[in-house]
């Protein structure tokens, strides 16, 4: 193949008519397919972006994203308290489409907390997925949040509140919920979601973190809402049985029930898993899984607990079909 030694001008201008020619299709192609998530992991990666949003020169910035991921480290957010701490002016000029993750650590008093625009979120009403973490304004945050979003599926708090006082039980919660996870504090939104209206709702796939938290909340939600989980799964990181088994006894129509009990007992297990078993009779679960240490007498100690705990759950149609399983956990 033969190429011409000079350029000329004709083909010059040709590509340069083509290059215009697919510009704005090449810059749609890259926000659609590469520029669809936000993250912010640093005050650092903040200040990035809101210089480029202001800068007026970039033309990669779109107004709608997939997902916005804000996870802040505090040992990394700056003393200042003029316009470098206030980066979240971005937020109002934005829309995201499926999901938020919001961690603003533990400096509540800081500007970047104090200054967040919560209520912009629950603007966002496509939103299927919501994450929170480190410590909220107040649980009215959450319900004004999860209240807005008749799309969302999926809910994951891991946070403590300045303010826990529970807010007014008006509106309610999406209809499409798949999951709920519940860090080990913040278990007042319980008491929050008792108050809801019965009608129509539904957790779905329950996950449950329990360590030195009081849990009375969750008695108060399945007293009220006793249908509205169907699979549970409990990490346990002491014996708190005791403080569960009433809340556990209000529950109606589960498919599949996991505990994990990332403990030791001096006394052995056998207490812990009659009481968690016999507190599920009315719950009817298909499959009843336990994930515990490994036993002193390994797997003749487990199936000896297998025994006792489908012994535990007297069901009216019989234990028969029930499948109970016990995992040793790595």
């Amino acid at each position: 193949m033969n190429f011409p030694m000079e350029d000329s001008k004709t083909d010059l201008l040709k590509l340069a008519y083509v290059d215009r020619a697919w510009l704005p299709r090449c810059r749609f192609r890259l926000i659609e397919e590469f520029c669809t998530d936000l993250s912010f992991d640093s005050h650092e990666s903040l200040s990035t972006f809101r210089d480029l949003t202001t800068a007026g020169i970039c033309s990669l910035l779109s107004h709608h994203y997939r997902s916005l991921t804000i996870a802040l480290a505090p040992e990394g957010l700056p003393s200042s308290r003029g316009p470098e701490s206030s980066p979240w002016a971005f937020l109002e000029a934005i829309t995201v489409v499926d999901s938020v993750t919001v961690n603003l650590g533990s400096v509540v008093s800081h500007p970047y907390s104090s200054t967040f625009p919560w209520k912009k979120l629950a603007s966002w009403n496509t939103l299927t997925g919501v994450t929170f973490g480190g410590t909220l304004p107040s649980l009215a945050t959450v319900a004004l949040v999860i209240t807005a979003l008749p799309q969302l599926q999926e809910l994951d708090i891991d946070a403590t509140y300045l303010d826990d006082s529970i807010p007014e039980a008006k509106g309610s919660l999406s209809s499409h919920f798949v999951s709920f996870s519940l860090g080990s504090r913040g278990y007042a939104l319980f008491s929050w979601l008792a108050s809801l209206d019965d009608t129509g709702l539904y957790l779905g796939n329950v996950m449950l973190n329990v360590g030195w938290g009081d849990v009375s909340p969750l008695h108060a939600f399945t007293s009220r809402h006793s249908d509205a989980i169907n699979s549970l799964t409990i990490t346990l990181s002491r014996d708190r049985v005791t403080d569960l088994v009433p809340a556990l006894k209000n529950l109606r129509d589960l498919s599949d029930v996991e505990f994990y009990l990332n403990y030791h007992s001096a006394q052995g297990h056998s207490q812990c898993i009659q009481s968690l078993a016999s507190s599920l009779a009315s719950a009817s679960p298909e499959t009843l899984t336990v994930y515990m240490p490994e036993l002193p007498d390994g797997l003749m100690g487990a199936m000896r607990l297998q025994r006792l705990a489908k012994a535990s759950m007297t069901f009216t149609a019989g234990p028969g079909w029930l499948h109970v399983r016990f995992n040793v956990i790595c």
